[in-house]
């Protein structure tokens, strides 16, 4: 048996279960499935995960995890990154997703509209509601979703003159900490106040890079905000996590991955050995609104998602 795979019947029988409820588990993306050497195989993390009645790691985490995906260039696929990990993470843990670009593009990936609805996360670093009266719930993931839309292009005017405008978002996350493992921020394609509000606020960062020269050039600028930002607000934020995307096997695409791995080996970077490929699977969970892991859970695309959540969860 592959140590990282098993059959359908060898899943059952380590779960307890029969074959048809394994199968069924992974139609509904609860199981990560995929057809090797002619029959349906299941990773085995996904099983292992499936009988702990409590995930691993959960007893200790009391506050939630904050993960800001931010690159300061667009199309390198930071929504599609957010979405992917969210309905990962969702499986096992209490997620929060919440949507900081005013493009709303996190918002409507997971099936909601944010231009229609009355509260949003623009009312939330205004002062005017809580958090929690911004919450929609995604039907296509267990996933709580604080959405953007075009009303946060005006955080600058409206609160740029008050005081701690950059700590908004942190504020506004505090008292919820306890009630998630894990909150996600998509974030523009700029480093603007929603960026740094993301910063501020976040445990954590992950950079997707996609292999052209001007995303390496927004995630050198994003590294030395993020000095910065550790040097005078957030000294807890722990070193980011690079995420290669839409790697191909090009010569090209090679040379551009080698040379962001050398960029990062004097730096407090770690890249991750798990890279997203290419691939229409993307395109066509975007149509759906459905997130690729659970859209296509066989796909490339969707299994690299859960390697690279994998690798980020057992970072010691």
């Amino acid at each position: 048996m592959d140590a990282e795979w098993m059959t359908v019947r060898e899943a059952a029988g380590r779960a307890g279960v029969t074959p048809s409820t394994i199968r069924n588990k992974i139609e509904r993306g609860e199981l990560i499935g995929a057809l090797r050497f002619g029959k349906m195989h299941v990773r085995t993390s996904s099983i292992e995960r499936m009988m702990s009645p409590i995930p691993l790691g959960r007893q200790a985490q009391t506050t939630a995890r904050v993960i800001a995906i931010a690159n300061q260039k667009g199309g390198v696929g930071k929504t599609a990154t957010a979405i992917a990990f969210a309905a990962i993470l969702a499986r096992d843990y209490r997620v929060l997703a919440v949507d900081c670009d005013p493009q709303g593009n996190l918002s409507l990936g997971f099936g909601i509209n944010p231009d229609v609805l009355d509260v949003s996360l623009h009312n939330v670093l205004l002062g005017q509601c809580p958090i929690g009266s911004a919450y929609q719930t995604v039907s296509t993931a267990n996933v709580t979703l604080v959405p953007g839309n075009l009303d946060l292009t005006a955080l600058v005017t409206e609160a740029g003159s008050l005081m701690g405008v950059d700590m908004r978002l942190r504020r506004a996350l505090d008292p919820v900490r306890t009630d998630f493992d894990f909150v996600l921020l998509d974030t523009p394609p700029n480093l603007d106040k929603l960026t740094l509000n993301a910063l501020v606020a976040a445990t954590h960062v992950v950079i997707p890079v996609d292999m052209s020269v001007f995303s390496t050039r927004g995630m050198i600028k994003l590294l030395r905000t993020l000095d910065a930002v550790r040097a005078s607000i957030n000294p807890d934020i722990g070193d980011p996590y690079v995420l290669l995307t839409k790697t191909d096997r090009t010569l090209g695409s090679r040379a551009v991955e080698q040379n962001l791995r050398n960029m990062t080996e004097a730096r407090p970077v770690r890249v991750l050995s798990s890279t997203i490929p290419v691939g229409k699977d993307a395109r066509d969970s975007v149509l759906a609104t459905v997130p690729l892991p659970n859209f296509k859970p066989s796909s490339k695309i969707a299994q690299a998602y859960e390697a690279a959540i994998e690798e980020i969860l057992n970072v010691k």
